[in-house]
């Protein structure tokens, strides 16, 4: 991490002697964004718009938290309000012509907080659909210099004949088979064995005498969690049928791919979680013998509680309004013909068998249209019943374990 922070921040740095042109933008406050008006928002929208349709032959950068000023370096005064990529993603794409390819991330430089849009060259022109605050659709915003124009008829023609896009490298998302150490493919199809479990109100609390016949409970601990079998049991029923899915991206070209950003949605009916892959095979969230409550919260992680990797990192995010997860993938580069697996897998737990498919979509700074991936889970779930004394025998040979 701390080798990726000083090279952002050496580009950083680089950056902020340049003047500001079609290539490079400096901002000294954030966009208004979260609760903003249509018409704050707008001027976000412009910037990314109008630089995604300037004439030039690299990528264009955003810098927010510096002066806008002629002095050189630039001078660094930082942000105190924070927007997240996704968002970002979803609020411009949503409203224009066709998907356009550009990354937001935020960086500690020199002490301070501040925010950067990268924005590579891509095909264009891109323009709203429909108005939208202070910008009308069917309109094509473009960077000239240091302010943004409109552009001409004859200009929009020649944009759409412009050969500088090179086509869309070659990157494949797939399942990766740890054991083995190669890929699978784009599907998989798993045997599932699911635990049926005594019902609830006929198991003991954890300290009672009312225990199957032939069996002694083994805590003798003060303040015992009398919940324990019963939370167990629960546990039992859920991570019994969770399946790991490991994912691999590689790359085909004969260039690196830089910025990969991937997401996929998944309708409500699944408990899901990212774990860090090493510590797949563990009682990850096990029921403690002692003090904890444990509930259904337990089985569901909303993001990784794990530090991204510099390289990688997997987000599961909650979309209630939507009756949905999203699963987001990022990947800062891969060299060509590199495969390269996640350092964190999906844990997803079907209720019955069947099909999930899941249809990712990935943009890469240097890829000039998104790309499509569709992965397919084939799943048969095998019932198997799991006694009162397997239980009891179960938990009190883990009570004091978190592990195999």
């Amino acid at each position: 991490m701390a080798d990726k922070q000083s090279t952002e921040n050496a580009d950083i740095r680089s950056l902020s002697y340049e003047a500001e042109s079609e290539t490079l933008d400096f901002k000294s406050q954030q966009y208004p964004f979260r609760g903003a008006t249509d018409e704050a928002k707008s001027e976000l929208l412009k910037d990314i718009l109008s630089f995604v349709n300037a004439w030039r032959r690299s990528t264009a950068y955003i810098i927010i938290g510096f002066e806008e000023s002629n002095a050189r370096p630039a001078k660094v005064v930082g942000i105190s309000e924070s927007m997240d990529d996704a968002d970002l993603q979803q609020f411009v794409n949503g409203k224009i012509n066709r998907p356009i390819r550009f990354a937001y991330q935020e960086l500690n430089y020199e002490g301070k907080l501040i925010g950067t849009v990268s924005i590579p060259v891509q095909p264009r022109p891109v323009y709203l659909l429909r108005d939208y605050g202070k910008l009308k659709k069917d309109t094509v915003y473009v960077r000239r210099g240091t302010s943004t124009a409109i552009a001409s008829p004859s200009e929009i023609a020649e944009m759409g004949t412009d050969k500088r896009i090179d086509t869309a490298p070659s990157l494949n998302l797939g399942f990766y088979d740890e054991v083995q150490q190669k890929i699978v493919g784009n599907r998989i199809d798993l045997e599932i064995t699911k635990g049926v479990l005594p019902p609830q109100d006929s198991i003991p609390a954890f300290g009672s005498d009312l225990l199957p016949e032939g069996y002694i409970h083994l805590g003798t601990e003060d303040r015992n969690n009398s919940e324990y079998y019963r939370e167990v049991a629960a546990w039992l029923e859920k991570t019994s049928i969770q399946i790991e899915l490991i994912f691999y991206l590689r790359n085909s070209s004969k260039e690196t791919i830089y910025g990969i950003r991937g997401s996929c949605n998944l309708a409500y009916g699944y408990c899901i979680s990212v774990a860090e892959r090493s510590r797949s095979s563990t009682f990850n969230d096990y029921p403690q013998h002692r003090y904890h409550r444990y509930t259904d919260k337990d089985f569901i992680t909303i993001s990784s509680e794990i530090e991204p990797k510099p390289r990688s990192a997997i987000l599961i995010k909650d979309v209630p309004d939507k009756n949905r997860w999203e699963i987001h993938l990022r990947a800062d580069a891969i060299l060509p013909a590199e495969l390269m697996a996640f350092e964190e897998s999906v844990m997803i737990a079907p209720k019955a068998s069947g099909q999930l498919d899941l249809n990712f979509t990935l943009l890469a700074e240097n890829s000039p249209e998104p790309i499509s991936s569709k992965l397919l889970v084939g799943t048969k779930v095998v019932e198997k019943n799991i006694s009162l004394k397997e239980l009891v025998k179960f938990a009190d040979k883990h009570k004091s374990d978190n592990s195999y």
